[in-house]
This record gives C-alpha cells, structure tokens and sequence, in this order.
C-alpha cells in the first residue's frame, strides 16, 4: 500500500489479516516523496502496489500536470521492478473543507484513468461509495473533510479486496 497518511493510517493487517502487507504510506506525502523513498517502497520486494496519493500535492499548489508526471514516473519504478501495479483514484476531499479543489482531485482522477485505461492497469475508483457530486467526501465517512472514519476504511477495503487478496 503506497500513499500519504490516508494510507498510513489504515489497519491493513487487521483488515486483509491472511495478506502480508507493506503498509508504504506515509503522513504528508506527496507524488515527489514517494518518488523520493521508492527505494524503501522496493526494498520488501513487493508482488503488487496499490497506489492513492495526491491530495496534498494538491493542496500545497502543485501543477496537475507535475502531479501526473510524477505519478506515471511511480508506476513506471514499480513496473520495471516487476510490481503489479494497481491505481487508486485519489480520495475526494469535502468541498466544504478543501472547496473546487476537489474539482483538481476530479481532474487528477480522470488523467490516472485514462492512463490506466491505456497502460492496461487496474483503475478502482473509491470515490464512488466515499463521495458525491455535490459535496466530495462525505461527512459520514471523514472527521475533517479529508481522512477517514473507520466506516470510510470499511467502504475502501470492501472496493480493494478482490484486487487485495487474489493470487
């Protein structure tokens, strides 16, 4: 699992508890930091990486375009290292927290698609049970607009099992 702290914060062993998994997210992360600890992310040899960051990258002003680079650059890393690569859309803040920014994160979502899409990569959108139109994240599943409650982790590990704990 590669991410920020949405990631990071996640029980991935209580929740997948028969799947070994390297829990690579880390608290601020952007696309760059990721980019940057790749070695340590490698390091444990993983089979697959399931991948959401993003949101602070947003958050902290960077161009949607550098975004993307860097995103393509992860995939790419992983690939050659042998690394089923699986991306996940970027997690939808509230709008009444983070406002049209979460008009980027539907823009970054739609890119990562496309991307994967035409990279014959796995693209899971789990925004579609955490989010909606009109608000983004909604506040059922999050305690600040942007991380999740216990209820969110159940939605996004009920959309990542399959991909999680097949061969």
């Amino acid at each position: 699992m590669i991410g920020d702290s949405l990631t990071a914060a996640a029980p991935w062993n209580e929740i997948f508890p028969k799947v070994q998994i390297a829990n690579r997210g880390m608290d601020g992360d952007t696309t760059h930091d990721i980019l940057s600890r790749m070695d340590t992310i490698l390091s444990v040899s993983p089979k697959k990486a399931l991948i959401m960051v993003g949101i602070n990258d947003i958050h902290r002003g960077a161009s949607l375009d550098s975004v993307f680079q860097n995103y393509r650059e992860i995939v790419k890393r992983l690939q050659q290292a042998g690394v089923i690569v699986i991306i996940q859309s970027t997690l939808e803040c509230s709008k009444d927290v983070c406002g049209d920014r979460v008009n980027q994160v539907r823009d970054l979502n739609k890119q990562l698609e496309d991307f994967a899409k035409g990279n014959n990569i796995v693209f899971l959108d789990i925004n579609a049970d955490l989010s909606n139109p009109s608000d983004g994240l909604l506040s059922k599943f999050t305690y600040d607009g942007i991380h999740l409650l216990a209820s969110g982790y159940v939605k996004w590990s009920e959309r990542i099992r399959p991909y999680v704990t097949a061969n």
